[in-house]
């Protein structure tokens, strides 16, 4: 993935390893040809890090005891 440094973008995107964070339209239309640097199997990890159901239910899990307490 090749996006932005702001917004969701930096939880989501491990700079150089998961995709590319830049500023730029230059920086991040550069980037384009380091797509293939990155590991498919280092993305897929990320994935399921972050949006696997277990992932999901660790997050509505945290957010509910908040609640309780």
């Amino acid at each position: 993935m090749i996006t932005t440094n702001w917004g969701a973008a930096p939880e989501i995107v491990e700079d150089g390893v998961t995709g590319f964070r830049r500023d730029g339209e230059d920086e991040l239309v550069e980037m384009v040809g380091h797509v293939r640097e990155l590991d498919p199997a280092a993305c897929r990890r990320r994935v399921e890090e972050l949006f696997s159901g277990e992932a999901m239910v660790r997050g509505y899990e945290a957010v509910f005891e908040a609640i309780r307490r």
